[in-house]
């Protein structure tokens, strides 16, 4: 299953300030500055008052843009374009004294505002790379912990197959099947806060009880919501509705084929799975107290997950959670 590329999404203006634009091209960086500076100079016209007002701007974004090079480039071009056009005399590179303080004051400030921003970018830049590097190692470490646990799980499987005891080899398969429900997870994991699909994750989880079934004809049906969740979310309603299947198939007439419907329905704000099984019905004496290791486990998950796990047709055998919707 492909991971969720698109979330969690970044705000814009931290994807804008991490992005290098044209920090890496120093011709496209000047050729931007020099646009700015036109622009600002065109504006500047307007306050002939405050001649170098425009032009802060054209710096703190030329060095944005384009770098600190731009940045400075910016600076300088915007000294000589007031002095000549806008400070008087026109058309003139004469300055009076308290135009030339102006001019060191402008080029000062220009000066902190091109190194802050060359600063700030840089920051921006090495974060990048920091979360690129440690996506990797996160990477590397979910593949192991799925690989592990599916190892883990044929290790159970294969001490299954070497009992003759069957209780014990019954504990074995349920002990590795939910070792590899977990697994399958580990599938989704390969982007830092990444949100599963879980109508597409509930059905690799029901193909996976369905292929387990060698003996029997079996046919399950999944109908589920779109809806994607957290991994802490995603893990205890797979386990749980990895029990109530394998509870299905363990307590299924030998006989009969084995049908059963798994639905994902969103109510209100309110999510709500049921497993029912086809054509077979509960006895008389049946409780969710019972001494069933499956159901005890389903309902532990389901406090997990803020609901409970309830029968509300018997005798149909029929399983229901009702839980809040993971926030995404």
């Amino acid at each position: 299953m492909a991971p969720d590329h698109d979330l969690p999404r970044k705000d814009w203006l931290m994807q804008i300030g991490e992005h290098p634009l044209l920090r890496r091209r120093l011709l496209g960086g000047l050729v931007v500055s020099a646009a700015l500076v036109a622009g600002a100079l065109a504006m500047g016209d307007l306050l002939q008052d405050l001649p170098y007002i425009t032009f802060y701007s054209a710096v703190a974004i030329g060095a944005f843009v384009g770098g600190w090079r731009a940045g400075l480039f910016a600076t300088a071009l915007s000294a000589v374009a007031a002095i000549y056009f806008l400070l008087p005399p026109a058309s003139s590179f004469n300055l009076a004294p308290g135009q030339v303080l102006g001019l060191v004051t402008f080029a000062t400030t220009c000066g902190l505002i091109v190194l802050l921003t060359h600063i700030a970018t840089r920051a921006a830049e090495a974060n990048v790379a920091l979360a690129e590097q440690r996506q990797v190692l996160l990477m590397e470490l979910q593949h192991r912990i799925k690989n592990h646990l599916q190892l883990m799980g044929a290790m159970l499987a294969t001490h299954a197959r070497a009992t003759t005891n069957e209780r014990i080899r019954a504990r074995l398969i349920e002990a590795g099947q939910r070792l590899q429900v977990i697994a399958t997870t580990y599938d989704n994991l390969y982007e830092p806060g990444a949100l599963i699909d879980m109508s597409e994750h509930l059905r690799k989880v029901c193909a996976f009880v369905e292929g387990g079934v060698a003996d029997r004809t079996s046919k399950i049906t999944v109908d589920a919501v779109a809806t994607r969740w957290p991994v802490e979310r995603v893990i205890p309603l797979s386990l749980i509705a990895n029990e109530l299947l394998t509870n299905a198939v363990k307590h299924a007439a030998p006989d009969k084929n084995l049908e059963i419907d798994v639905k994902l329905e969103r109510q209100d704000s309110r999510m709500r799975l049921s497993v029912l099984t086809r054509g077979t019905t509960l006895p008389a004496e049946f409780s969710l107290d019972g001494p069933g290791l499956g159901l005890r486990i389903a309902s532990m998950l389901a406090g997990q997950l803020g609901g409970r796990l309830s029968t509300p047709r018997l005798p149909d055998a029929l399983f229901v959670v009702e839980f809040p919707e993971p926030a995404a």
